[in-house]
């Protein structure tokens, strides 16, 4: 089962018996995230503007 949530904190929601965790965040323009990691998998969806995402194994312009 999972969760669903609207600009929560992940470690909030994340635990071990929930298969799924789906979060959504609304960001302001030119918002920065200090790199970091994720227990599991994310899936990064942009449902409006625009992201440039960076990672040790790559870089993406993700279009809205």
């Amino acid at each position: 089962m999972g969760a669903d949530v609207r600009n929560g904190k992940i470690d909030d929601f994340d635990r071990p018996e929930r298969e799924v965790v789906a979060i959504g965040n609304d960001y302001v323009q030119v918002f920065f995230l200090l790199p970091h990691q994720h227990r599991r998998a994310q899936l990064l969806y942009g449902a409006t503007g625009l992201m440039h995402v960076s990672t040790r194994d790559g870089e993406w312009v993700v279009p809205p």
